[in-house]
Parts: C-alpha cells; sequence; structure tokens
C-alpha cells in the first residue's frame, strides 16, 4: 500500500496549466536515501528530497510559498530523525 503523507498548503503553487494545493508525500523507502547529500545546506537537501518523494520537479518545489515551508520542514525532518548529523539521537 502506498501510504502518502498530505501537507495542505496555505499558498498553492502555480507552475504552467496546473495549481497544486496539496503535496502528496510518499513515505520515502531505504533507496531514497542513496547519495542524500546537503547536510551542509540543509534547505537544499529538504526541497531535493521533497521533489523525490512528491514525484514534483525541484524548480516547482522552489515557488513554495514561506509560509508552507514549516510544513514541509516538519514532513521531512521526521524521516531524517534519526539519522546522523541530523541533529536527534
Amino acid at each position: 500500500m502506498d501510504e502518502r503523507i498530505e501537507i495542505k498548503l496555505t499558498h498553492p503553487l502555480a507552475y504552467g496549466d496546473t495549481t497544486v494545493s496539496v503535496l502528496k508525500m510518499r513515505r520515502p523507502k531505504a533507496g531514497d536515501f542513496r547519495g542524500l547529500k546537503g547536510m551542509d545546506k540543509p534547505f537544499d537537501m529538504i526541497l531535493d528530497f521533497a521533489a523525490a518523494l512528491t514525484d514534483l520537479s525541484p524548480a516547482v518545489l522552489d515557488r513554495l510559498d514561506v509560509e508552507d515551508m514549516p510544513k514541509l520542514i516538519e514532513v521531512v525532518s521526521g524521516f531524517l530523525g534519526g539519522f546522523p548529523g541530523t541533529g536527534k539521537t
């Protein structure tokens, strides 16, 4: 079963002819963590990882409103919580 986590956006993303009002993020699999880079640039890493989990391009997520960022950070950080260098032990 493909469990999706939904993040309702306060400010929907518009790109092309599409508007995204809810980010539907799948739970990551072990392989999603391969080559995960950017712990020195956490926002880059969070946006790239979220793009992979939502099947949206990083360029689309770059348009995410600053008011919606904390929700995205909370979800992605929850996946990374137990990894070295992420702050949680």
